[in-house]
């Protein structure tokens, strides 16, 4: 989810208790890292259950306003944001782990948090 007004996040909040609800427990198995833009992440293996999650919400949410995203990829789980001079040290980091089997989580709860890319000090 891109950008959202400040007046839209206690609809969304809403809609993402009210879907939690209905959700069990999510079991995913996590492998490799990766970098998009500045963050790296650690990348989650298809699940079927996480899916049908993130359908539900994106239907619910398009009653803001939100258009559907295609979710054709899986979401991954954002380790750190880095500023450009560290990339260097994490290429490294990414060179050592990009197929690591990093094990399993189980996710029984749900947040909308607020996450800003700061602009870099010179």
């Amino acid at each position: 989810m891109n950008s959202v007004d400040a007046d839209q996040v206690g609809l969304l909040n809403s809609i993402l208790r009210n879907q939690s609800a209905k959700q069990a427990r999510l079991h995913l198995k996590c492998s490799g890292i990766g970098f998009f833009d500045n963050s790296l992440y650690m990348g989650i293996e298809k699940n079927g259950t996480l899916r049908q999650f993130t359908d539900n919400l994106n239907e619910a949410f398009t009653f803001l306003g939100f258009p559907i995203e295609n979710m054709n990829f899986l979401p991954p789980i954002t380790l750190a944001r880095s500023q450009t001079k560290a990339r260097p040290e994490l290429t490294k980091l990414l060179e050592t782990y990009r197929n690591t089997e990093c094990g399993g989580l189980t996710v029984d709860s749900f947040h909308l948090f607020r996450s800003e890319t700061v602009p870099e000090r010179g």
